[in-house]
């Protein structure tokens, strides 16, 4: 058995011979890409093939149609990606058997060695091809000084699919994409990465989805491409560094006076510090107490979680802005960035988030909204969005442990109830959805009448449910005594 390694399209060899010198019997086009060519003097020399493969039976060999299956099933358990006989006669079930295999069946008039070694100088013409048009992309990448420019570059090389770069700040900091012409729209794309830097502990990476049989020439073009993206990510994390190291004061910030008044913020422009405000964005804040002791380990956390974004410091803690991720991501994005929060709300600090803001003008808005929800932050861990405030300011109204005295003695019979905990929740889901049965219902998974019975119940305990003048001071005091466990 010889064997030469290769790497080239399987289509574009075939195109590269004479007319003639290969008849399709059946092609599975989902598997056009060729690394190795293999020419076989031995059935059982095909058990050492590896995946995509391009196998050639020599004369000796294919004879009958019992040997080509057997042929096509090694070549299915291998993974190869096409098997050449010499040209005889093929019975419909041998052609079938290749196609419930997927695995590409030609015929050739020609002799095997000769067809070979044809298919050896293609393969090394395909090769030099390929490699000059990855020298010349990498030339064009390296005169380009933004990173949306270098990914247009990529996708523009490419027939369908879609891109984005990967960072510790950002599920999709940069996202472009390109559609299929016609029918050749793809369903079902495949996933090419490549590492932005070579150290192990880097976050940073280029991610394309593309058609199958553009797997190979993305991942080169990635990789031409990922010296160049490295060399951009370097520089504008060290600008943004350097535009972050002034220490910024709470009354910048949030406009809140000695006297703690509220007033709308008059915070400096914030592109001048590096945050990336194209697109959709959200501010973070962190506050803590003792924040000169914790600074280098906050900062030591943002970095590993968010590695390239500026943590800017204030008075009462840090503050940061997120670019916030595309519609198709947002769920498993927000996870992610919500995960690693809460890792930095394990070291004592409250955080809070703002809603998603577009626009420089805004983000003096976002920071006081991140501002304001990390003031009302609790729990543990203590993360809360701008968008859930409201929830979150019921039981910050009354201490916990004054709420839980005066529960047992305006509602001792409640409150000294085995199920009064479940019940608790459940009048507050009433409350929540302003006394629908339906919606509270379907809030806390139950059926109508399990809801009812259990109001029911809580009102046979003592609490006024019916009394339209006593529901908010009792929806106050079951919402400060929420997390409170039952005994």
């Amino acid at each position: 058995m010889s064997r030469l390694n290769v790497a080239a399209s399987l289509s574009e060899l075939a195109g590269s011979l004479a007319p003639g010198d290969l008849t399709p019997l059946h092609t599975a086009a989902e598997l056009d890409t060729v690394r190795e060519l293999v020419v076989i003097t031995d059935i059982e020399e095909i058990t050492a093939v590896g995946p995509d493969t391009l196998i050639l039976l020599a004369e000796g060999v294919a004879r009958g149609g019992w040997v080509i299956s057997a042929a096509l099933r090694y070549a299915w358990e291998r993974r190869a990606c096409a098997l050449v006989v010499p040209e005889q006669a093929f019975t419909d079930a041998v052609i079938e058997l290749a196609k419930q295999l997927s695995v590409s069946l030609f015929t050739s008039g020609r002799q095997i060695i000769p067809l070979s070694i044809d298919l050896a100088v293609g393969i090394g013409m395909a090769r030099a091809r390929a490699a000059s048009k990855v020298r010349a992309f990498a030339e064009a990448a390296s005169s380009i000084e933004d990173l949306d420019g270098v990914l247009q570059l990529i996708i523009s090389q490419l027939e369908a699919g879609s891109l984005h770069l990967e960072t510790g700040s950002s599920i999709a900091s940069t996202v472009v994409a390109k559609q299929g012409k016609g029918d050749r729209t793809p369903d079902n794309l495949v996933p090419v990465t490549v590492p932005v830097s070579p150290v192990k502990a880097s976050l940073d990476r280029l991610v394309a989805s593309v058609l199958p049989h553009e797997r190979e020439q993305a991942e080169q073009l990635l990789m031409a491409a990922a010296p160049t993206v490295r060399a951009i990510l370097a520089d504008t994390r060290l600008s943004s560094l350097r535009a972050s190291l002034p220490l910024i004061s709470a009354v910048t910030l949030t406009a809140v006076s000695p006297q703690h008044e509220l007033d709308e913020p008059q915070m400096r422009p914030s592109s001048g510090i590096g945050w990336p405000l194209k697109g959709s964005y959200r501010a973070i804040c962190l506050i803590g107490k003792d924040i000169e002791r914790l600074a280098s380990t906050v900062q030591g956390s943002w970095i590993n979680a968010f590695g390239d974004i500026p943590l800017a410091m204030f008075e009462e803690g840090w503050f940061a802005i997120l670019q916030a991720p595309q519609q198709k991501n947002r769920k498993h994005a927000d996870e992610w960035v919500t995960t690693r929060l809460q890792k930095l709300a394990a070291l004592g600090l409250r955080v809070g988030v703002s809603q998603a803001h577009e626009g420089e003008q805004h983000s003096a808005a976002s920071v006081r909204e991140a501002w304001l929800a990390a003031r009302v932050a609790t729990g543990s861990p203590a993360v809360l969005s701008f968008n859930a405030i409201e929830d979150a300011l019921l039981p910050r109204l009354m201490p916990e442990s004054l709420a839980a005295q005066l529960l047992s003695s305006l509602y001792p019979e409640f409150a000294n109830d085995a199920s009064a905990h479940d019940l608790s929740r459940t009048v507050r889901t009433y409350f929540d959805c302003q006394g629908s049965i339906t919606v509270a219902a379907a809030k806390l998974g139950v059926h109508r009448n399990t809801l009812q019975q259990r109001l029911r119940r809580a009102s046979e305990l003592g609490l006024p449910l019916d009394d339209p003048g006593r529901t908010l001071a009792l929806h106050l005091l079951l919402a400060a005594v929420a997390e409170t466990k039952p005994t």
